[in-house]
């Protein structure tokens, strides 16, 4: 009996906890999105390593850690780290490069969650919270050229 009424506590205090963050939290702007990452990965001419980049930036809040995670690889092409941390720049933007190894040609989708801790100036000091994003680029392995005899 005591255990269930402890945990009904537990439980109240939690879900005001949660009120009074999410109250407390900047609004976030509906047009725009805070971060933003693109994901370009060049067409290979042959299998082999290719190297893919991750742009990531914030639009009006202030980047200070970021980490990318590999989700989704074609199977003709795994990544050599699935995940990758970032240095953040002083800037607020971040580069990343993201490495494959391609075993043979083919087309698929490469698909990265970005994630992230942004910061915002407010009346009671700085707010920091995380955001994720996912982001995808297309990848293409073309056929290695035979050579003549």
């Amino acid at each position: 009996m005591r255990a269930r009424v402890r945990l009904q506590n537990r439980a109240a205090a939690f879900a005001l906890t949660a009120a009074i963050v999410l109250a407390a939290a900047p609004s976030s702007s509906a047009q725009e999105p805070e971060l933003r990452a693109r994901l370009a990965c060049p067409a290979a001419t042959s299998p082999g390593r290719v190297v893919c980049v991750l742009e990531v930036s914030a639009a009006s809040s202030r980047l200070v850690w970021l980490d990318a995670l590999v989700v989704q690889a074609p199977a003709f092409a795994r990544p050599l780290r699935s995940r990758l941390v970032a240095r953040v720049a002083a800037n607020g933007s971040s580069s990343l490069k993201l490495a494959l190894v391609a075993t043979e040609p083919g087309q698929g989708e490469l698909q990265v969650r970005v994630r992230s801790v942004l910061c915002q100036e407010g009346a009671n000091g700085d707010f920091c919270g995380p955001s994720v994003l996912p982001v995808s680029a297309k990848l293409e392995i073309a056929p290695a050229a035979a050579t003549a005899p």
